[in-house]
C-alpha cells in the first residue's frame, strides 16, 4: 500500500462511517497508544493511513482495517 492506493474499508467501526468505504491513500504515520507522542515507536504502536473517503472527508484509519483495491 502506497499514496495513491485505492483502497475498501473492511471494517466499518461506527455508524457514522458507513459512507467511508471507499478512498484514496494520502499518507502514513504510526499511533502509540501509550505515549501522547504520535511518533513513539516505544509501547504499543499501530499503524494508521490518512484517507481522503469518496465523501471528501479526511481522516485517519488502522492499516490493518484496510484492503487495496486499485494500486496507483
Amino acid at each position: 500500500m502506497k499514496p495513491g492506493d485505492i483502497v475498501k474499508n473492511i471494517e466499518p467501526y461506527h455508524e457514522d462511517h458507513v459512507n467511508r468505504n471507499i478512498g484514496t491513500v494520502l499518507s502514513f504515520d504510526t499511533y502509540s497508544s501509550t505515549k501522547s507522542d504520535w511518533n513513539d515507536d516505544s509501547g504499543n504502536s499501530e499503524r494508521i493511513v490518512e484517507i481522503m473517503w469518496s465523501t471528501g472527508e479526511i481522516d485517519w484509519i488502522l492499516l490493518s482495517r484496510l484492503e487495496v483495491i486499485s494500486e496507483d
